[in-house]
């Protein structure tokens, strides 16, 4: 897992890079994170993303 210095870095430039964008696709390499996800996760894409943060070392 990286360390939270770059979990930081990562959100900067995520959210520089995406924000205000339309998801295009979302693939899950673990379900098991969002298995109660509202909206269901297939139901996101087109969606505009409004903003990239974390939540300790997860990126939201």
């Amino acid at each position: 897992m990286p360390e939270l210095p770059h979990v930081a870095i990562y959100v900067e430039r995520l959210d520089a890079l995406i924000k205000d964008h339309p998801l295009e696709r979302v693939r899950l390499v673990s379900p098991f994170v969002l298995r109660s996800a509202v909206p269901p996760i297939d139901e996101v894409t087109g969606k505009r993303v409004l903003a990239v943060r974390r939540l300790g070392k997860r990126i939201l």
